[in-house]
């Protein structure tokens, strides 16, 4: 579960360099700002990626947390703030995690 761990964090984290989330196989952008400014959407400061951490690991499964305050507001989206989901069930993802672990688990009854 550890490497799945990792795994999904770094999923999740490239979704700042994507500047958008992936639903299955589709690449959704985040919805632009009104007005440019000089740096990426959710990257001014880096606090929001910095506060994605992988807690709980073991045999049953893991968790990705965020302790920044506004990251929900972020994620989830307000009145007036726009969804732009990080962290969001992937189905791309979890395609490729059940492969690695089927893979994982031939390799061990042969």
């Amino acid at each position: 579960m550890a490497t799945a761990g990792r795994q999904s964090l770094k999923f999740f984290l490239d979704n700042f360099d994507r500047q958008g989330s992936m639903e299955g196989e589709r690449f959704v952008p985040w919805k632009q700002r009104k007005y440019q400014v000089n740096h990426k959407l959710l990257n001014k400061t880096g606090h929001l990626r910095a506060g994605f951490q992988l807690k709980s690991q073991g045999s049953k499964g893991f968790t990705i947390t965020n302790d920044v305050p506004y990251a929900q507001y972020q994620n989830e989206g307000t009145k007036h703030l726009p969804k732009r989901p990080v962290l969001y069930a992937s189905k791309g993802l979890e395609k490729q995690l059940t492969s690695q672990i089927t893979t994982a688990l031939k390799g061990l009854f042969r």
